[in-house]
């Protein structure tokens, strides 16, 4: 069976899969490097075509998943035109669209749960009997899904599986679903963004930094005040869960999206956010500091605002439902602290879907409809033209990954070289995951380095790539084995069990208001030319961990071209000559 998956709105995105084949996929925002892309993804499919030819994509099936509503009028639309549509059909008569039977919050569910079924069969012997012991005192496996909104104004919904062992492959049960903009964890983040001046839907991730900041401007007194603010809006926000659970409650009306409704609450959201600031931080705050101090601060006092808004209101989902083994998927979930919170008051079993996003939406409904099994051994499925890279990157460029390159790039960073490395197909989702990664030494040092090479703002620290081992050296191994497939992908963080270390600074944050450091591990599949280049790197220096993050300059998405490879280095070596950085950047592009 041949199947196309298509994502509409933001992330636009395609995948091709093919009966005992790795799929293929991209985001169209690699193509055009526009970021969060949400046109139709033209670009995306022809890419497909182009390494899988049209020929062998004919009588494929299409599963289409969007999240604007349901009115019979709406297609075709700025999303999907009339010549898409046509398009898609002279290849396929079978398109499936998500419907108000199979809705945008149940694909992002059985997405959620593919992923979690793959990595559960996968997982080898030990830790393998560590999370069947989870089950066997807490058998019922929950999905909660949350984001901005999906169709009919869904902004969250509980899923459930009686006693999953034994009914693994059982349907999703809907236990609870809300309705309503104002309602929406994902648009409050989303406005929040906005009210401090930064982008929405790019910047969201940046606030989980500003936020552990907030101690060194307020003062208890301020906090407590701030605290109270944050136990209202949870309040505020648990009526809404309790009150709005019909579609009937979300006003339908002739447009695509309620755009009316959707002003509506970007205003209430600015609003909210305003009254806690100006009430925290006041006019004499405010002369004590610069302005781009007190825009700082200003993020700040909102991050953490957000952050425990968020926090403690899905820490009342968990305890209401009796929650204990669960799977998050979701826009929402991409907020990795809040992963965590969720992660730390449960005892079972913990699952983060790392497509939370709407690009792997479509994955669900394709499992929905189809009961294939999605290959979820990696997710850099995003396969490269290597054309001219030889003649572009000369001694740069190399066509195998060998044990000799291996240490070649570990000898380089652990003399304290950042190493660029484009390795193979790019990554689908977020996450640089080594594929197209810089990678260095986790020192503080290091990592104001990269971040000055690529124009970054330094208030979010790295993640770690590291082996197995040493995740469970560094996060403890309880901790580790607790998580089924999602600490390949950098989309949780665990908790150091050491105390702050220089060597390792880059990659470790400051928990809020508490003793202690947390970091968002990516752990490498044994037996990969990445696991051995970490490897050879503690070998010769005895680190555990490299930081791995993305290799583009700021506001770009990961990158795709080898023209866009070589214009970013291009443009890191300049800034890190013009910073009067000793050891510029090394880049390596490696086709296979």
């Amino acid at each position: 069976m041949k199947s196309l998956l298509l994502t509409l709105g933001h992330n636009s995105s395609a995948i091709f899969v093919e009966d005992g084949k790795a799929p293929i996929g991209y985001e169209e925002e690699r193509l055009t490097g526009i970021k969060s892309d949400s046109q139709f993804p033209t670009d995306a499919i022809h890419e497909i075509v182009r390494n899988v030819g049209i020929k062998n994509m004919k009588g494929c099936k299409v599963f289409i998943s969007h999240w604007f509503d349901f009115i019979p009028d709406v297609m075709p639309n700025k999303y999907i035109t009339q010549t898409d549509i046509d398009n898609l059909k002279e290849i396929s008569d079978d398109i499936t669209f998500v419907s108000p039977k199979f809705t945008h919050h149940d694909a992002h569910a059985y997405a959620g749960k593919t992923f979690f079924d793959y990595h559960f069969t996968k997982l080898n012997t030990d830790p393998y009997c560590d999370v069947a012991m989870k089950f066997q005192h807490y058998k019922d496996l929950y999905i909660l899904v949350a984001d901005g909104f999906g169709n009919d104004g869904e902004v969250l919904s509980v899923y459930k599986i009686n006693d999953y062992l034994n009914n693994r492959f059982d349907n999703l049960h809907l236990e609870h679903r809300v309705y309503g903009y104002k309602n929406s964890i994902g648009l409050m983040y989303q406005y929040a963004t906005s009210y401090v001046g930064m982008k929405e839907n790019q910047d969201e991730y940046k606030f989980l930094g500003y936020e552990a900041h907030i101690d060194e401007y307020l003062n208890k007194y301020k906090i407590e005040i701030l605290d109270a603010y944050i136990k209202g809006l949870v309040h505020t926000l648990w009526e809404g869960f309790e009150r709005d659970t019909n579609p009937n409650v979300y006003k339908k009306c002739e447009y695509l999206i309620n755009f009316d409704s959707l002003k509506e609450t970007k205003e209430y959201f600015h609003g909210i956010f305003r009254e806690a600031y100006e009430t925290v931080w006041k006019a004499d705050d405010k002369a004590k500091y610069s302005k781009e101090e007190n825009e700082f601060i200003q993020r700040s006092i909102v991050a953490y605002y957000l952050q425990q808004t968020v926090e403690q209101f899905f820490g009342k989902v968990v305890e209401k439902f009796g929650i204990q083994n669960v799977v998050v998927v979701g826009g929402s979930f991409y907020n990795v602290k809040l992963n965590n919170y969720i992660f730390e008051h449960t005892n079972g079993v913990y699952c983060a879907m790392p497509l939370a996003g709407d690009q792997g939406a479509a994955i669900g409904l394709y499992y929905y409809n189809t009961g294939e099994q999605f290959n979820f051994e990696t997710l850099c499925i995003g396969k490269r033209n290597f054309y001219g890279a030889e003649k572009i990157f000369k001694k740069n460029f190399y066509h195998e990954a060998t044990d000799e390159l291996a240490k070649e790039i570990a000898r380089k960073i652990a003399d304290g070289y950042i190493v660029d490395l484009v390795h193979g197909s790019m990554e689908f989702g977020p996450r640089a995951l080594m594929h197209t990664s810089s990678l260095f030494i986790p020192t503080v040092e290091n990592t104001a380095q990269n971040n000055s090479n690529n124009l970054r703002n330094e208030v979010m620290p790295c993640a770690p790539v590291l082996t197995r081992k040493n995740a469970e050296f560094l996060f403890g191994k309880e901790s580790i084995n607790r998580v089924v497939g999602s600490d390949e992908f950098m989309i949780l963080t665990h908790t150091y069990q050491r105390g702050y270390s220089e060597l390792y600074g880059g990659v470790m944050h400051k928990i809020v208001l508490k003793d202690g450091y947390s970091g968002r591990p990516q752990i490498v599949r044994p037996g990969t030319f990445e696991e051995k280049i970490l490897n050879y790197v503690e070998e010769l220096a005895d680190i555990r961990c490299l930081v791995n993050t993305s290799y583009n300059k700021h506001g770009t998405p990961i990158l795709y071209s080898m023209k866009q490879i070589k214009d970013d280095y291009n443009f890191q070596v300049e800034h890190s000559q013009m910073n009067g950085y000793k050891k510029t950047p090394l880049l390596y592009v490696v086709e296979d």
